[in-house]
């Protein structure tokens, strides 16, 4: 499953959730979706290199997880499920580490690193929809 694909699950999912009244927003959940709104930055500039898009998706995750890590309930969960989402980032290269053959290292392509942006734009409109709502 891409990312894009399973980011767009954990948002049909929340927003459903917000819709239905079974997640009820608290003041809380507004600030830290502001706050990650902020630092999630806009998307990126499709004129970066390789490594420069890579560096903004590590980032993103590591913002994702630091405001999974400061939440509660429910936004606790949908932050956890998007950091696990975006953890295979971690294992992303743009280049083979010199000629030795590493484990569960993956050389990305511009599809993968494609596929991680979209994602991550789903995530900010979700971010937005929780800021908007709370």
């Amino acid at each position: 499953m891409s990312m894009r694909t399973a980011v767009e699950e954990i948002a049909v999912d929340t927003e459903e959730q917000l819709a239905s009244g079974l997640w009820r927003l608290t003041d809380g959940d507004r600030a830290i979706a502001e706050r990650l709104w902020t630092l999630l930055g806009r998307p990126a500039d499709g004129s970066m290199s390789l490594a420069g898009r890579m560096l903004r998706l590590r980032e993103a995750l590591a913002v994702v997880a630091m405001a999974a890590a400061l939440s509660r309930g429910q936004l606790a969960r949908v932050l956890n499920r998007c950091a696990v989402v975006f953890s295979p980032l971690l294992q992303w290269r743009t280049e083979p580490v010199g000629l030795r053959v590493v484990p569960d290292v993956l050389i990305v392509h511009s599809d993968h690193v494609n596929d991680a942006e979209q994602a991550l734009t789903r995530l900010r409109s979700l971010v937005a929809t929780v800021k908007e709502r709370a």
